[in-house]
């Protein structure tokens, strides 16, 4: 048959023909799904994933190398626009001056910005973790009186703006802070 070299993207030649080398030289048989595009008919390429097997002659020479190949391009796609979504709105909460962050109905940190930590950090002296319940020590006595009543209120759909006051290292701020629920259509 044709070899697989004449039809790969010169970016992934190297890649496989490593791969193979590899394979053959630890006297495998099996190859695990790779990634890698191939030329198509109609001459663009598409990215496609492979596993297949190395055959040895009855001398233990390679003889040939069968595969079982799938066009995967959508799945790139889909990968890459992902991750420019993600890129995208990582940028959103990270360019602002404004303390962003967003907590699950077990008040468990969902996501936040810098801007959050950093003020978490120096007024409390304490960060949260992506998946940490906020902590007591966080808010204080203020959790249960003021921030779990208007984060429920919150999560019933409801958008409000409020101004809280809070005490660290003996100052009192007043803070404005807006409550915007997160609707999720797809959950």
């Amino acid at each position: 048959g044709t070899h697989t070299s004449e039809y790969t993207h010169p970016d992934d030649s190297a890649m496989l023909i490593e791969l193979v080398k590899r394979m053959h030289e630890r006297k495998a048989t099996w190859m695990n799904y790779f990634r890698f595009r191939l030329r198509h008919t109609q001459g663009h390429y598409i990215w496609v994933e492979s596993s297949g097997r190395l055959i040895y002659s009855d001398n233990g020479k390679l003889s040939s190398i069968q595969t079982t190949t799938r066009d995967i391009s959508p799945q790139v796609q889909a990968e890459k626009d992902l991750r420019v979504s993600e890129d995208n709105l990582h940028a959103l909460i990270e360019n602002t001056t404004d303390a962003i962050w967003s907590v699950g109905r077990d008040f468990k940190l969902i996501s936040c910005n810098s801007v959050f930590n950093n003020l978490a950090r120096a007024l409390f002296n304490k960060s949260i973790k992506v998946g940490e319940e906020i902590p007591q020590q966080l808010f204080g006595s203020e959790l249960e009186t003021q921030w779990k009543p208007a984060l429920e209120q919150a999560f019933r759909g409801e958008r409000f703006t409020e101004e809280v006051s809070l005490t660290a290292d003996g100052k009192e701020m007043v803070l404005e802070l807006s409550f915007n629920p997160i609707i999720n259509h797809y959950a």
